[in-house]
């Protein structure tokens, strides 16, 4: 990322760029990690059970990261198809 974000945002907020960096990094980490340890890839889940999992995070000012039912349902569909297309 631009290290001018970061000097803009620490000298906005009165934060050292430091700081603002591992905000950020950590932020995204978190996200990261959470989503990766749902096992969405290979796991069925039925709507009910997909909706009592947290697919999505509100980032104020950057937006809504998250994922729907109908976005997991598309994706493994993709995903299986290009892994039987490759087992083949």
């Amino acid at each position: 990322m631009n290290n001018n974000i970061y000097k803009s945002v620490s000298d906005r907020l009165g934060f050292d760029e430091k700081t603002v960096k591992d905000v950020f990094d950590y932020t995204f980490k978190f996200i990261r990690e959470h989503i990766s340890s749902l096992e969405l890839k290979n796991t069925n889940y039925t709507e009910e059970e997909f909706n009592e999992l947290k697919t999505s995070f509100n980032l104020p000012s950057l937006g809504k990261l998250g994922c729907t039912y109908k976005d997991y349902i598309s994706h493994n569909k993709n995903f299986k198809r290009k892994r039987d297309d490759k087992d083949d």
